[in-house]
Parts: C-alpha cells; sequence; structure tokens
C-alpha cells in the first residue's frame, strides 16, 4: 500500500512538472511573438518620423485659373522639393519651386492659367530628399 500511494505522489509530482513546463514553454513563445510585435512597431514608428510624404491638390478657380497646392503630409522635413511637369501648354505663374526644405504640415501653391486647348490633366511629378531617403518620387495627375 505504501508503494501505491508513493507511485500516486510521484506521478501526480511529475504531471504538475510536466504541465507547469508545458504552460511554461506556451508562454515563453507567446512572449517572443509579442516582444517581436512590438519590436517592429517601435522600428516603423522610428521610420515614420523619418519619412515626408510631398502631395499636390489642385484647387479649381475662375476663368481658366487653378491653383496646385503642395504639401508635406508626412512627420520629417522634406529637403530640395522639385516638381516635373509633363506638358507645358499653359501659363504657370509665381512659382518658388525647387524649394530648399518643406516642413512637416506646410505647404507652397502656385498657379496655373488655363486657355483653350489646354489638357484637361497634367502629370505631375514630385521628387524630394528627406532623412529616410534621396530622390523620393511621388506621380500624380491632376485634373482640370
Amino acid at each position: 500500500m505504501e508503494y501505491v500511494s508513493l507511485g500516486l505522489s510521484v506521478l501526480a509530482i511529475l504531471g504538475s512538472l510536466m504541465g507547469y513546463l508545458l504552460h511554461d514553454r506556451r508562454l515563453k513563445a507567446q512572449e517572443l511573438k509579442i516582444n517581436a510585435y512590438n519590436l517592429f512597431k517601435i522600428e516603423s514608428e522610428q521610420l515614420e518620423f523619418k519619412k515626408a510624404e510631398v502631395r499636390a491638390s489642385l484647387i479649381k478657380g475662375d476663368r481658366g485659373k487653378c491653383t496646385v497646392k503642395i504639401y508635406n503630409k508626412g512627420k520629417a522635413r522634406a529637403h530640395q522639393v522639385r516638381l516635373i511637369m509633363d506638358d507645358q501648354d499653359f501659363l504657370i505663374s509665381n512659382t518658388a519651386f525647387p524649394l530648399a526644405f518643406m516642413n512637416p504640415q506646410e505647404s507652397a501653391e502656385f498657379y496655373i492659367h488655363l486657355s483653350m486647348g489646354s489638357p484637361d490633366s497634367m502629370l505631375l511629378k514630385i521628387m524630394w530628399d528627406d532623412d529616410y531617403q534621396k530622390n523620393n518620387e511621388h506621380q500624380q495627375i491632376l485634373t482640370f
């Protein structure tokens, strides 16, 4: 009878130990996944603070006058902001491009004067440098 109770005690201890080890292994695997996710999230947030996002929008005016607004919606300063336009069949006035820099949430504007025979849209290529990368580029079609 003593051997049976001793055997049951040993089995209970071994069962508890196995349950603890399996549970501990599962918790450690889960902790590794959580740590990897948190590290990825922190690194991606740090990258976002190094990136500028320069975009354009078109504000239609009266009598063939349109305002093109170039803005930085990123979280970093954009350096050497340059514009390349495909068609020059219209008059562009008061452009300050290329810009030396554009801070986050800042914008710059220039005017386009359309006439008869002007195209209906324009391909605008915006290039800039930031802390993340040189020669970033965004192409956008503006429809008049």
